[in-house]
């Protein structure tokens, strides 16, 4: 079960992209990217998503979707590719919108960056997710108005200096951190991110012999 302080900064998170931030800066939810460390938890990115899908893109009568596993992309969502395709003219972390979706063929056809539409069918749909809240990592190399930043001391050794560096540089114009201000201070005293240890320096050094 999440802690009590994850769950009042997810909710914290959905009030402000779905109404604070729109009144107070004058900034429309969709231009706002929420970052967060990790996906598992009250405050990642899956269960943010579904927080922010259900305000922003609820379940209409006039919105199809198409049932993909254990997701469902729906007219209208907001959605990024996770893997490069050149046919489609797709790149890894393009962000754009649903603009129709057949149930019956499993095809939804997304328009990125308002302007290459590409459909996506069947086991195609592995290469979308929903982008309401999306991972630091994969938000390299995007650049958006407002950013809100998912900070709880659960994420661990997620929370590093690099983090915050990704963040700060992803937002144009404002950027917010919501969660346990112990989280900030780790991740401030963290230079480094978790390393995963192979053994290739040892063998490169002591040869394979």
């Amino acid at each position: 079960a999440a802690l009590p302080e994850e769950a009042r900064g997810a909710e914290l998170i959905q009030q402000l992209v779905l109404e604070r931030i729109p009144e107070v800066f004058g900034v429309a939810s969709d231009e706002v990217q929420v970052i967060a460390p990790r996906y598992q938890g009250a405050m990642g990115v899956d269960e943010l998503n579904g927080r922010l899908r259900a305000g922003l893109n609820p379940v209409r009568a006039n919105r199809s979707e198409v049932v993909f596993g254990n997701r469902q992309f729906r007219v209208g969502d907001r959605v990024m590719s996770i893997r490069n395709d050149q046919e489609k003219e797709v790149v890894n972390g393009l962000q754009g919108r649903i603009t129709d979706a057949e149930p019956g063929s499993k095809a939804v056809t997304v328009l990125f960056d308002g302007e290459i539409s590409a459909t996506f069918r069947g086991e195609q749909l592995d290469n979308l997710t929903h982008a309401y809240a999306i991972t630091a990592h994969k938000s390299q190399g995007g650049e958006f108005p407002v950013v809100l930043l998912a900070m709880d001391q659960s994420a661990g050794r997620l929370l590093y200096r690099q983090l915050l560096y990704t963040a700060i540089t992803r937002a144009r114009h404002l950027l917010i951190l919501v969660g346990d201000p112990s989280a900030l201070d780790r991740a401030t005293a963290n230079d480094r991110p978790r390393h995963r240890w192979t053994g290739l320096a040892w063998w490169l050094q002591h040869g394979f012999g």
